[in-house]
């Protein structure tokens, strides 16, 4: 009788072992809720470089034209021995607003729409979050569950056997 009811319990032991092991449940609220703070840090710090960017470039957009203007006056020729390569200035000034001018406004538009996109992601996020914390409220309160286990005892030292019979609820 002893050896019948050592291989049934060494047969259940097996699935037992996985009912009774451990396992962390993963919260999705929380999981979502880091990502949506993640997306939101990096939301700011992208808005910030944008503004920072932006006026930038309209600072650039300003100061390309009087650049231009200043180049061409200084390339005016005032009479024969007044012309020095006045052409040349002119046309590094135009090269010098080109690659400050350009540049500017497309790094502007790269943060724009990284901001965007952050922005999205942060509202995207948040909304899985709100839909996991009210699944959550609506599992709660609808079901309430009771969990029956049974654990084999095998005492190999003093021959015992038995089980344990668990509730949870």
């Amino acid at each position: 009788m002893k050896i019948i009811l050592l291989c049934i319990a060494l047969l259940i032991m097996p699935s037992l072992a996985d009912e009774l092991a451990t396992v962390t449940p993963v919260d999705s609220a929380a999981y979502y809720d880091s990502l949506a703070n993640y997306n939101y840090q990096r939301f700011r710090a992208n808005e910030s470089m944008s503004d920072v960017f932006y006026w930038t470039s309209v600072g650039l957009s300003i100061a390309t034209p009087i650049l231009v203007f200043a180049a061409r006056g200084a390339a005016d020729c005032y009479g024969p021995e007044g012309c020095r390569g006045g052409y040349v200035v002119l046309d590094a000034a135009a090269i010098t607003a080109v690659i400050l001018f350009l540049p500017s406004w497309i790094t502007y538009g790269g943060f724009s729409i990284a901001k965007i996109r952050r922005q999205r992601d942060f509202y995207n996020y948040n909304r899985k979050k709100e839909e996991f914390l009210e699944q959550r409220k609506l599992n709660d309160a609808e079901f309430v569950s009771l969990q029956v286990g049974f654990a084999p005892l095998l005492n190999p030292l003093d021959g015992r056997y038995g089980a344990v019979l668990a509730f949870s609820f």
